[in-house]
């Protein structure tokens, strides 16, 4: 079989622009860190090929032999496979040359050419809707299609870009099917309002810790040392951070006797996290004790919410998080890097990779640095419970694939991605080969080899080998595969475990799909309410607008139109629960 080794690096096409919902999710974490994660069976996983070890049954033969409609494509078919890639030389050529894809191609015996977008969030984004407007389309696209298509996936089917999967789901992807029929709330997730399936995506049951593990790297970090120096621990409610902040700033924690710590660096969006404790979220969520959707800035818990931070603000114990002087845009984590790596940040909203990309800076700063994970803050107003604001707890990943109406044989791009929800696609695509990357114990536990961990100079990067044979924090479709403990050091194991401990109640079903249209419909095309909840945000936590006005902004939402804003995520839940 042959592979196609052409390297596509697709130049900018052309400037683009959007209107984004008004309450999109913040940051990706995952753009700084590898969510790889280990292998969880799925049991009796059916080859594509019904026995056939080398692929060369052909697709009219199986077909028959299942009693399933006969699918026809040619022995040799190669299908486009568009995707993401990054900033580094040699993103155009890892997809070519990654082993466990590769073993998946001959299996099903489909061929692959990739289509590898290169470049920033930006400029991939603009290639992205380039080729969503040219009106020719690769046969497989992988993409962000929620965050990066007006209206998503639905959006997509309804313009003409992609196909509906239910057919070739029931009748030549029988590993997808099985998973299916035997998680009722996976079926639930992925199909429309409509009962169609129109993308593909990597599933997480939600069954055991290691499922809810998989997907929460990220949380509160704070320097273990510094707790050390002023004697306290970690924190685990609103008061406790309070008394450690206010030691932090107080105490020299650092050692260097300058006042110059900075207790709570709050940029990239740090004090989102602090949401939860008043039982809301930055945006859209479900009130736990009226399941109905709330608007986190549109609530009296948003009073306590900024009083709290007007006090810390105020005494110096979070920075300044607003980009420049007059604005009231959120400083990027540039600025939160120099602070962490200047060993002047005592905590911060971190990845659980900061152990390997983060620690290893600050201790050339200061020798004795360590880090620790903090658990979430239980909540002021419900006894004993921690919520997230962890919105990426969802059965289904942000990343989402689909089939366009372009693909001449989407029979043959269904094999191909059926195999990779079978078990052995799914250790293909997270672990390598066996006996090459990884070994399996008598209790089935995966171990990384010596041989995949060595590190190996690859174009411009320097990595171990195991990651051009797999990479797990790719969001390739597949099936669990979320046993983090295994694939990753102790301390990004125990930082996930941490922040994986939680109540998820707040969070709004990830797989609910809203339209810009219907946005625009009820708070219109031009509304600024979101840049008012900005500006109103930094005003209050400043004391640049006191909170005796906090009345006055919520009539002002209102007049925005923010209540018929949540009766469209209200409408849109409720159609969700019906399915």
């Amino acid at each position: 079989m042959k592979f196609s080794k052409m390297k596509k690096a697709i130049a900018l096409a052309s400037v683009l622009t959007m209107v984004l919902p008004l309450a999109a999710c913040g940051g990706n974490d995952a753009g700084n860190s590898s969510q790889e994660s280990s292998s969880q069976s799925q049991s009796e996983s059916q080859d594509p090929n019904n026995g056939s070890t080398d692929g060369s049954e052909s697709s009219s033969q199986q077909s028959e032999a299942e009693g399933k409609p006969e699918a026809s494509y040619p022995d040799d078919v190669t299908l486009t496979y568009y995707l993401r890639g990054g900033t580094s030389e040699y993103e155009p050529y890892l997809y070519d040359d990654l082993v466990g894809m590769q073993k998946i191609q001959e299996a099903s015996g489909i061929n692959l050419d990739y289509e590898v977008i290169c470049g920033d969030n930006d400029a991939i984004k603009t290639q992205y809707l380039a080729m969503i407007q040219s009106g020719k389309y690769p046969d497989i696209i992988q993409w962000l299609h929620k965050e990066s298509y007006n209206g998503g996936v639905d959006q997509l089917y309804n313009d003409g870009v992609i196909i509906e999967l239910n057919d070739l789901i029931e009748n030549h992807m029988p590993n997808l099917k099985k998973i299916l029929d035997e998680h009722p709330n996976l079926a639930k997730d992925m199909m429309n309002d409509k009962g169609q399936y129109l993308y593909f995506t990597k599933l997480n049951p939600l069954e055991s810790q290691d499922d809810l593990v998989g997907i929460c790297n990220f949380g509160f970090l704070m320097r273990k040392d510094w707790l050390e120096n002023v004697g306290l621990n970690a924190p685990t409610t609103i008061d406790e951070w309070y008394e450690v902040l206010k030691a932090f700033k107080t105490q020299d924690p650092n050692g260097n006797g300058i006042d110059d710590e900075i207790p709570f660096d709050a940029g990239a969006a740090g004090l989102n996290l602090f949401y939860p404790a008043f039982d809301i979220l930055n945006g859209i969520y479900v009130d736990p004790a009226t399941g109905k959707v709330g608007y986190g800035a549109y609530s009296e818990n948003y009073r306590e919410f900024l009083t709290t931070m007007n006090k810390w603000y105020s005494e110096g114990l979070i920075g300044n998080i607003w980009a420049e002087e007059g604005s009231y845009a959120i400083a990027d984590g540039g600025s939160t890097d120099e602070h962490i790596y200047g060993d002047i940040a005592g905590s911060w909203k971190g990845l659980a990779n900061n152990w390997e990309q983060r620690l290893p800076g600050i201790l050339e700063k200061n020798p004795n640095a360590d880090l620790v994970a903090c658990i979430w803050p239980y909540s002021t107003m419900s006894s004993g419970v921690q919520y997230t604001p962890n919105t990426y707890y969802s059965t289904i990943d942000r990343t989402t694939t689909c089939i366009s109406v372009d693909c001449k044989y989407p029979e043959a791009a269904a094999k191909l991605i059926d195999y990779m929800y079978s078990e052995e696609g799914g250790m293909y695509l997270t672990w390598g080969v066996e006996g090459e990357t990884y070994t399996t114990d008598a209790n089935g536990k995966h171990e990384w080899t010596d041989y995949g961990n060595e590190v190996i100079e690859y174009y411009d990067g320097n990595f171990p080998r195991k990651f051009t044979y797999a990479m797990a924090h790719v969001s390739f479709p597949r099936f669990g595969q979320n046993d983090v403990s295994n694939t990753y050091g102790d301390e990004y194991a125990n930082a996930c475990d941490i922040w994986s401990k939680c109540d998820v109640s707040l969070i709004y079903p990830g797989a609910i799909a809203i339209t810009q249209d219907e946005l625009d419909a009820a708070i219109g095309a031009e509304s600024d309410m979101g840049d008012y909840i900005s500006e109103m945000q930094m005003k209050f936590i400043t004391g640049e607008e006191p909170l005796t006005n906090f009345d006055t902004y919520l009539e002002e939402l209102k007049k925005k139109g923010v209540e018929d804003y949540i009766k469209v995520y209200q409408d849109a839940y409720d159609r969700y629960n019906a399915r």
